[in-house]
């Protein structure tokens, strides 16, 4: 029996956010913009995921994962955030990846997405989008070139990354803590993809302080950075255990530069980690 999971798949996105404006446009996957509906097709493969197997609970799949990400870290650090609130459920499409380079086909199925975005939020439904300093379609090719949908801690990483920026986005103050712990399991990711590089260059095993001296080296102001997010590593415990060896907070002591900051930061990381670009001064320390 084939994979339920496996084919062709389109999802239309929430209004709830502004949009990037410009499509991406990949042979497996597109990202498409407008201001009747917001959505993306890609191509599934189950067989190429890493790691165990996806969850029930899962609010996008490893393709999805690397065609959003390779657009939101396509912004620099310091030159704004892009946000991705994808709908729950994906429409299976009868066709083959061949379709996402047809001009006709993308279009019929746009029209579809359109009909499927009106009987989800209602016939008025109207996206807003905007304009985004992007490093250009060049560089987001690279990084979806080098995302690779079977690097499980790598999809993780970035799925968390891009779920904490859509959290922060919702104008809904219950969502914050949750940006925050989302935004935390991705520096912790950041961390592990640094172990793990120094350890395959090294084959001795490597200690999350290998990791932090790896940081000062290989980025401007390396040390501030590395100290941040040490602090941050202590915030993490707060917020995920309701008490701990700092004492017993009826809500986390939290503040949105906790999240901004890391969130920023960790965008010079992932860019250099993907892209092996020079890792960039952190505007935001």
């Amino acid at each position: 029996m084939p994979d339920p999971q496996e084919g062709v798949f389109l999802r239309i996105y929430n209004p709830v956010v502004k949009y990037i404006e410009d499509q991406l446009l990949e042979a497996d996957a597109v990202y498409i913009p407008g201001e009747e509906v917001v959505f993306t097709v890609v191509e599934q493969r189950p067989s190429n995921w890493g790691g165990q197997s996806s969850s029930e609970l899962s609010w996008v799949y490893p393709e999805e994962v690397r065609l959003l990400a390779s657009i939101a870290l396509s912004v620099a650090e310091g030159l704004g955030t892009l946000s991705f609130a994808p709908n729950g459920v994906q429409v299976r499409l009868n066709i083959d990846r061949e379709g996402l380079t047809d001009t006709i086909l993308l279009h019929k199925i746009g029209q579809q997405a359109v009909q499927i975005a009106r009987k989800t939020y209602g016939d008025e439904v109207r996206y807003g989008l905007r304009s985004a300093k992007t490093s250009g379609v060049a560089y987001q090719r690279e990084l979806y070139n080098g995302i690779d949908t079977g690097d499980a801690l790598l999809i993780r990483s970035l799925s968390c990354l891009l779920r904490s920026q859509h959290l922060m986005a919702i104008d809904c103050y219950a969502f914050c803590e949750d940006a925050f712990i989302n935004v935390q399991i991705a520096r912790e990711g950041a961390l592990q993809l640094i172990r793990r590089l120094l350890k395959s260059s090294s084959g001795e095993s490597v200690s999350y302080e290998d990791a932090y001296e790896y940081i000062k080296q290989n980025f401007q102001i390396g040390d501030a950075l590395a100290d941040y997010l040490r602090e941050q590593y202590d915030k993490w415990i707060m917020a995920k255990h309701p008490e701990c060896r700092w004492g017993i907070f009826w809500s986390p002591p939290l503040s949105a530069e906790d999240f901004l900051e890391t969130y920023e930061a960790l965008v010079s990381i992932y860019r250099h980690l993907i892209s092996g670009e020079p890792g960039r001064e952190t505007a935001a320390l």
